[in-house]
């Protein structure tokens, strides 16, 4: 299974430069932050690059949850496992447990956490589990004779944490994201068409956790 790559396009270069961005990295330079108490993750350099553990958070990053520091030699040493790798951005805790061993056993309950969350184990993980209830869904059409149907309540719950691109693809209606999840316990589907959808949802899925 091979795994999406940032791709280093003009708008993520910009986004470097945004005001947005400098105010995140503002933030991580202020004396009393943890991230400049702590210092890299694996040398405790205070001069150091942010790491983003999943990129889909770009724009909305939160300094407890989506990003970690790194020297800039140990941010390029991963990036370049990464890639050999084939890995997440989000695998760098499985990097320092291979790699960097003595430094992971220091890292913290919470820091050990956060650097493996987004992991590409974890994330096929929680496809397996979303598929699980995606499938038992479609035996469910499979053994129904109605030409229309509605979500079942383990569909609504599966689909609920997705982005709209998600609820769009499932033909979800409404002009909000608000509205779509209302929409899940009353709207009716082909029921043809919505089989059809939810085999392929597992594609749908991978590429919107950055696996294909």
């Amino acid at each position: 299974m091979s795994i999406h790559l940032l791709d280093m396009s003009e708008w993520y270069n910009s986004y470097l430069q945004s005001e947005h961005w400098q105010g995140i990295k503002d933030k991580t330079r202020v004396k009393s932050s943890s991230f400049q108490k702590r210092g890299c993750l694996i040398c405790g350099n205070k001069c150091f690059d942010i790491h983003h553990l999943d990129y889909r958070y770009l724009g909305k990053e939160k300094l407890t949850k989506h990003i970690a520091p790194l020297c800039r030699q140990h941010h390029q040493e991963f990036h370049d496992w990464q890639n050999q790798a084939n890995k997440l951005p989000g695998d760098l805790g499985l990097w320092i447990q291979k790699f960097h061993p003595r430094q992971w056993s220091k890292l913290s309950h919470v820091q050990k956490h956060k650097t493996t969350k987004y992991s590409s184990a974890n994330k096929i993980q929680r496809i397996d589990k979303q598929m699980k209830i995606v499938n038992g869904f479609i035996k469910r059409l499979d053994f129904s004779s109605a030409e229309k149907v509605t979500l079942s309540t383990k569909m609504r719950g599966a689909l609920a944490p997705h982005t709209n691109k998600i609820l769009d693809y499932i033909g979800l209606m409404g002009e909000s994201r608000h509205e779509r999840l209302l929409a899940m316990k009353t709207q009716l589907f082909d029921r043809q068409e919505l089989i059809v959808k939810l085999k392929n949802f597992r594609a749908i899925l991978e590429d919107y956790y950055g696996i294909c």
